[in-house]
C-alpha cells in the first residue's frame, strides 16, 4: 500500500481518542504526525492540552508541538504555513503525513484551501473595540460582526472576543476579504478524512474522567509553574480550558468543586462547536467510537482508498 501521496486527517471531538488513533495508524503506515490542536503548540503546557506522551513523540515524529512560548502569537495563517511545509517535508521522505487535531477551523482551512487575508494589525481600531468591551458584553461585538459579515460570524465562537475583534479588523480594512466567507484555493494534495463519531452519552463520562486525570497528573502545579515563570494570566494561551479555571481557583475566585464544574461545562461546549465544524466537512469517513477495532477499521479504510 502506498499512501505517501495522500494526507490522512484524523478528526473528532475532545476526549474521543484522536491521539491514540493517529499514533496507531502512524506505526502501521510509516507516517509522521502533524498536530492540528491550537493549544499543543505551546511549550510548558503539557497536561492541560493533553499532548501525546513523551513515549509517543519519541516513537513517531510529531510536528507543530512545543514550537512556541505561551506568550508568543499563533494563528491560522501560521498553522497553514507550517502544516503545508511539514506535509511536503514528510512526503519527501516517502512517508505519510497524518494530521491529528480538534481545532475545527484549522482542519476546515486545510481541507478547503482557505486563503488567510494578509491584513496587518490596526492597533487604534483594536483598542477602540477593546474599550467597547470594557463597558459592553462580548455579544455586542458579535452582533456587529453578524450584521456586517454573517458568514464569517458563523465560523466564530460568539464568546471568543479575540477572534471577533480580528474579524471586524479585517472587515474594517477591506470588507470584500471576509463578508462572503474565506477565499479558497483547493489544496494540491489528496486527503482521506477519518472522523471518530461519538454520542453525548458515551463522551460525557470520558470528559469527566479526562479532567479528573489531568488534575491527578498535576495540572494545578503546571499552572503555578507557568505563573512563576512570568507568563501573565490574561495571555490567550492561558484562556484555554483548564488553565483559566485553575488560575481562578488559585486566586480563590471559586472553589475546587466549582473549578471542575466549569471545566466540564466548557469542554462540553467545545465539543458542540467541534461537531458543528466537522459535520460541515465533506467526505468524512465516520467510524463509531464504540467500535472495539477502531484502529484496524481505520487502517482498512485507508488501504481501500489508496
Amino acid at each position: 500500500m502506498n499512501s505517501n501521496n495522500h494526507v490522512i486527517i484524523i478528526i473528532g471531538p475532545t476526549a474521543s481518542g484522536k491521539t491514540d488513533l493517529g499514533f496507531h495508524l502512524a506505526q502501521r503506515l510509516n507516517a509522521e504526525i502533524i498536530n492540528a490542536d491550537s493549544r499543543q503548540v505551546y511549550r510548558h503546557m503539557d497536561i492541560g492540552t493533553a499532548k501525546p506522551s513523551i513515549t509517543m513523540q519519541k516513537t513517531i515524529p510529531h510536528h507543530e508541538i512545543d514550537i512556541i512560548e505561551p506568550n508568543e502569537d499563533y494563528n491560522l495563517a501560521i498553522f497553514l504555513k507550517n502544516c503545508k511545509q511539514a506535509i511536503t517535508k514528510i512526503q519527501k521522505k516517502s512517508k505519510t503525513p497524518i494530521v491529528v487535531g480538534g481545532t475545527g477551523q484549522y482542519i476546515s482551512a486545510l481541507l478547503e484551501g482557505w486563503i488567510v487575508p494578509k491584513v496587518p494589525p490596526d492597533i487604534n481600531f483594536r483598542l477602540s473595540l477593546e474599550k467597547e468591551l470594557e463597558s459592553n458584553d462580548v455579544s455586542t461585538l458579535y452582533k456587529k460582526l453578524v450584521d456586517v459579515a454573517p458568514m464569517a460570524a458563523k465560523r466564530i465562537n460568539p464568546a471568543n472576543s479575540r477572534r471577533i475583534i480580528r474579524a471586524l479588523e479585517i472587515f474594517h480594512h477591506n470588507p470584500e476579504l471576509i463578508k462572503n466567507g474565506p477565499q479558497k484555493n483547493p489544496p494540491s494534495f489528496p486527503s482521506i478524512v477519518i472522523g471518530i463519531d461519538s454520542t453525548k452519552e458515551f463522551l460525557l463520562p470520558r470528559i469527566s474522567y479526562r479532567i479528573d486525570q489531568m488534575l491527578k497528573d498535576g495540572l494545578i502545579n503546571e499552572v503555578k509553574q507557568l505563573l512563576n515563570m512570568g507568563f501573565e494570566e490574561n495571555l490567550p494561551s492561558m484562556s484555554g480550558i483548564g488553565y483559566k479555571e485553575v488560575i481562578n481557583y488559585i486566586n480563590q475566585h471559586h472553589s475546587y468543586e466549582t473549578m471542575i464544574e466549569i471545566m466540564i461545562k466548557r469542554t462540553r461546549d467545545l465539543v458542540k462547536r467541534q461537531k458543528t465544524w466537522f459535520n460541515a466537512l465533506e467526505s468524512v469517513n465516520w467510524i463509531p467510537i464504540t467500535n472495539e477495532n477502531l484502529p484496524s477499521v481505520a487502517f482498512d479504510l485507508i488501504k481501500s482508498k489508496v
